[in-house]
């Protein structure tokens, strides 16, 4: 009895969103957004030749715009980083890059947010911009232990705010969910399904503002290079 009852518990948490709603007034298949109403039109097509390209199994799911959609301005780069560079370097300067060509429309230091795939990288970027006398806030958890780490990066996690006046640095896997109108993303694997599935998420986390948003990618995984080609023939 005991294990049928848990075999029941766990369907009901894996299924129930794929039922019926019943006694709630609500009837048949739930509904799927099949146009995204956050990203840029330009980015959507990048995104949908992603998946395209690397996840052909998810294609029921790429984004696309509204037909009748306004053409946000959105400013794309892709800057593909050979082997022995310093990643972390480029990615600094990429964030300097998007504040000095918002010339139109100034980008708030609020909105601008680095997401790498590496903490490590993303904890040089943080001591770089510090060196330059730039505020920065990040995940990034300290300490003693792998515990005190994660226990620190949790607390980091709960204050981690958007409208805080500091550059923002932390993980694609922290910033799920999360957006802004100026991100600087570091890819640096995209060998497996999982690798891409996070590059992605990354390249999905910019949302398109009337005033303009910008996205850069500075990618060192060689797979990604000729993908990264077609957002310069996009953008020429």
């Amino acid at each position: 009895m005991k294990d049928a009852s848990e075999k029941n518990q766990q369907n009901s948490r894996d299924e129930w969103t794929d039922q019926e709603m019943e006694g709630s007034g609500f009837r048949g298949q739930w509904m799927t957004l099949e146009k995204s109403f956050r990203l840029p039109s330009k980015l959507c097509e990048a995104a949908a030749n992603f998946v395209e390209s690397f996840l052909p199994r998810v294609e029921a799911y790429r984004p696309e715009s509204p037909q009748e959609e306004l053409k946000f301005s959105a400013q794309l780069q892709w800057q593909q980083a050979e082997s022995g560079e310093d990643i972390s370097a480029r990615c600094v300067d990429a964030l300097l890059g998007t504040l000095n060509r918002a010339t139109v429309s100034p980008i708030a230091i609020a909105d601008l947010v680095c997401i790498v795939d590496r903490e490590a990288i993303g904890r040089d970027i943080v001591k770089k911009l510090r060196e330059m006398k730039i505020r920065t806030l990040h995940t990034f958890g300290d300490g003693e232990t792998d515990e005190d780490k994660e226990r620190d990066s949790r607390r980091k996690k709960l204050a981690f705010y958007k409208g805080d006046a500091r550059v923002k640095v932390t993980t694609i896997h922290s910033f799920k969910g999360w957006e802004s109108k100026a991100v600087v993303l570091q890819i640096s694997t995209a060998s497996t399904s999982k690798d891409l599935a996070l590059a992605y998420t990354g390249i999905t986390r910019l949302k398109r503002d009337e005033r303009g948003c910008h996205l850069t990618v500075v990618c060192s995984a060689p797979e990604l290079k000729n993908y990264g080609l077609t957002w310069s023939a996009a953008n020429a």
